[in-house]
């Protein structure tokens, strides 16, 4: 299901979402709002040779901080909150910051020993829903299915850990993440 925040966003949820927005210093933008009931997905299929999705708190801190300024570059740059160097710092200490490493379900993605991707997810109304607050894969690992594989991965993990549905959002300009949403149902 498709929410808009203008229009079917509730009020509560609305305001959690522009605080943790605020928390890292950046304003909430137009975003399309996406909800999905766990036991409704598809197994995630086994990971191919040399790929491999660990827990972020199992990652090398250096080796992380580079891998989401590399996800903050190129096109993905027009999809944050800031574009000055400045507030890609703030973001980036404010996600490493954040309590969501310590999140089962927030994840890292490795190909060939290379730390390429990270998802990072939020327990919310005390697991009843576990929000996927940031993914980011580095630009030359985009468009090859492992945003998707990165995402599945973290949806088995929630449900493993006994959530019954995750939501996510997507800024409205952001096609690729809009059509990676909508490809899980």
């Amino acid at each position: 299901m498709c929410l808009y925040h203008d229009v079917a966003v509730e009020a509560e949820r609305l305001a959690w979402l522009q605080g943790e927005y605020a928390a890292l210093g950046c304003g909430y933008t137009d975003l399309v709002h996406y909800s999905v009931q766990l036991n409704a997905l598809e197994p995630v299929p086994p990971l191919s040779d040399g790929v491999r999705i660990t827990q972020t708190r199992e990652a090398d801190p250096r080796a992380l901080a580079e891998c989401i300024r590399a996800a903050l570059s190129g096109p993905a740059l027009a999809f944050f909150f800031g574009a000055s160097p400045e507030e890609r710092e703030q973001f980036l200490a404010g996600l490493l910051a954040s309590s969501a490493g310590e999140e089962p379900a927030s994840s890292i993605l490795y190909v060939q020993d290379e730390l390429v991707g990270l998802l990072t997810a939020l327990n919310q109304d005390d697991k009843r829903n576990l929000l996927i607050d940031w993914m980011g894969l580095r630009p030359e690992w985009q468009r090859r299915g492992l945003g998707r594989l990165l995402l599945r991965h973290a949806l088995a993990t929630a449900t493993a850990g006994g959530y019954p549905s995750a939501s996510g959002s997507a800024n409205t300009a952001n096609t690729s993440s809009i059509r990676l949403f909508e490809s899980l149902g």
